[in-house]
């Protein structure tokens, strides 16, 4: 009887129900985000250049290209290369040897999740 009001006591209390947000209102539905809002802004507004109405995703996609090509800008130039490949993968060095406890560990985490996998693929095989 005391272990179960001790460790009524421990837990934390519950600010919310189950299941429900802390933010009640929450976002209305059918709203926006802001790219998404900047993104019908650019498809939606055009510009006068040279006699011609340009609209503003295309003028502004001819800037940054301008400004990479014509003036050299080697920060669009990097720009251009990471939204055409993604960034480049980083390696990150810890300063420091990895414990070999830790990759053993790891292993036999590999090797547990591949068991269990392999134990619950269903017989496809034909018994016949």
């Amino acid at each position: 009887m005391d272990s179960e009001k001790t460790e009524e006591k421990q837990r934390l209390p519950q600010w919310f129900k189950p299941g429900q947000s802390g933010n009640i209102e929450g976002r209305p539905k059918g709203s926006l985000n802001m790219t998404t809002k900047v993104k019908k802004a650019l498809e939606s507004i055009y510009y006068n250049k040279n006699g011609k109405e340009v609209r503003a995703d295309k003028a502004l996609i001819e800037k940054i290209l301008e400004l990479a090509i014509k003036d050299g800008n080697e920060k669009m130039i990097k720009l251009i290369w990471n939204y055409l490949d993604g960034l480049p993968k980083q390696n990150i060095d810890l300063g420091g040897q990895v414990n070999v406890a830790y990759i053993d560990i790891l292993k036999a985490i590999k090797e547990k999740e591949q068991s269990y996998d392999t134990e619950r693929k269903p017989n496809t095989e034909n018994t016949e």
